[in-house]
This record gives structure tokens, C-alpha cells and sequence, in this order.
């Protein structure tokens, strides 16, 4: 009998403690992602390539802007980059009448950088310039009058020169110049212009007083314009400045 009572205390001893244990195991296991009160933090691990591209935009407006780009530099994997600027000579003034026996003595054309000293490339060597007349008239072109004027960029807004144009000019220079740039110091720069073909304006237009210095629009029906030119040899662009270009006249 005692025998059988142990037998019974162990036995329900035991399914007791198995009771405990399925009760004590018996916890919530689901994961909740927008409770506050769950210690975890997911994330996302991804990967993507990205494809890069160079773009030349179309239709930058180039006349006018105060400011002009000159020069070659060389630029690794796109080649060359060659900028030349086309200009109009107009006169501030007009003289009628000169002083007897006043005489030509030189003409030159002034550059200074911008206020930004904007330059690419290397400025540590000699750059040069040349200057040519032009033998086409300079035209203005307007977008937005085509068919197609919803093409035009936002950024144009009327008649202008765009960066890609190009315009006529002779091969022999009169004039050209030498120079290290200095961006950061250099105050200005001046080329020598063509002795002989300005003091042929100067004896058989300004002396004379004839038609073609009469205004400015018949100064550039007669001299249609001049364009700088740098040399192939050339390591920088430069941001200069429209320039000035000076008769000087001695008073003998």
C-alpha cells in the first residue's frame, strides 16, 4: 500500500512539473515591425549602377554677355576644346576735323580677365592670340520664330549668336600677340594690331573723313569685324572681358 502511494505521489509529481513546463514555454512569438516596444531594426541592403553621361548643350547664347572665352586647352578622354570670339569695332567718338599734321601712330586691341579670374587649363605657359578680319557679316539668329519653337530652351529669349556658330574670316592676320596670363595678377594684356592696314584707315578714311567712318553702321559695312584666334599650341581658356581696341595719333 505505502509502495502504491509513491508510486502515485511521483506519477503526479511529474505531470505537474511537465504542466510548468508547457506553461512557462507557452510565449507570443510573432514579430511586430510598427510596435515601438520591439527591440529589433530591419534593413534594406540593395545595390544599383549608375550609368554617367556627358552632354553638349545646343543653343547657348553667346553675344553679348559681357564676357568672351578664348583659347585651346587639351582635356583627357573628350580631345581638344578650342574657343575663338568674334567681335565689332565701333568708335566712341567721331573726329570731323584733326589737328594739321597729326599722324598715325599704332593701334591695339586691350584684354582684361573677368572679375571671377575665371580660366581651365594650364596658364603656366606662353598662350597666343591671333587677330583676323572677318570676311562674313555677323548675323543674329532667332529660334524662336521656327515651327519648332517649342524645342528652344528656356534660357533663350530672343535674336542671338549661339556657341556653335561659325563665321568666315581671312587667313592672314593683322595682328597677333605672346603672353603668359597670370589671371590672378595681371591687370590687362594688349596685342599689337597691324601697323600698315590701320594707318591706311586712318590716311584714307578718318584724314579724308569719308563715308565709311561716317557712323558706326557704315564703319562695319566697311570693316566687317574681327575675330581672336588662339594657336594650336595654346593650354588654356580664358575668360576675358570685351575688348577695347585704341588708335593712338600723334599730334606732330
Amino acid at each position: 500500500m505505502r509502495q502504491l502511494l509513491r508510486t502515485t505521489y511521483f506519477n503526479l509529481l511529474a505531470l505537474i512539473l511537465i504542466g510548468i513546463s508547457f506553461t512557462a514555454c507557452n510565449k507570443d512569438m510573432s514579430i511586430a515591425l510598427n510596435s515601438p516596444m520591439e527591440d529589433i531594426s530591419v534593413t534594406r541592403i540593395d545595390s544599383f549602377t549608375v550609368y554617367a553621361s556627358s552632354y553638349q548643350m545646343n543653343y547657348l547664347p553667346s553675344a553679348n554677355t559681357g564676357a568672351v572665352l578664348i583659347g585651346k586647352t587639351q582635356y583627357d578622354g573628350l580631345g581638344s576644346i578650342k574657343s575663338t570670339a568674334y567681335f565689332q569695332i565701333t568708335f566712341e567718338s567721331f573726329i570731323h576735323s584733326l589737328p594739321t599734321g597729326a599722324q598715325f601712330e599704332s593701334a591695339n586691341i586691350y584684354f582684361k580677365p573677368t572679375a571671377e579670374k575665371y580660366y581651365y587649363g594650364d596658364t603656366t605657359q606662353n598662350q597666343t592670340f591671333y587677330i583676323h578680319k572677318l570676311s562674313q557679316t555677323l548675323t543674329t539668329e532667332n529660334i524662336l520664330g521656327d515651327i519648332d519653337n517649342y524645342k528652344a530652351p528656356f534660357y533663350v529669349s530672343g535674336p542671338t549668336i549661339f556657341n556653335y556658330k561659325k563665321f568666315n574670316y581671312e587667313n592672314t592676320p593683322i595682328g597677333n600677340g605672346t603672353f603668359k596670363p597670370f589671371v590672378n595678377s595681371v591687370d590687362s594684356f594688349s596685342i599689337d594690331l597691324d601697323y600698315n592696314f590701320w594707318e591706311r584707315i586712318f590716311l584714307n578714311k578718318i584724314v579724308s573723313n569719308e563715308y565709311e567712318v561716317s557712323t558706326n553702321d557704315a564703319f562695319q559695312e566697311y570693316l566687317k569685324g574681327i575675330v581672336v584666334v588662339p594657336d594650336e599650341n595654346n593650354t588654356a581658356i580664358l575668360a576675358l572681358t570685351t575688348p577695347c581696341t585704341s588708335i593712338s595719333i600723334i599730334r606732330m
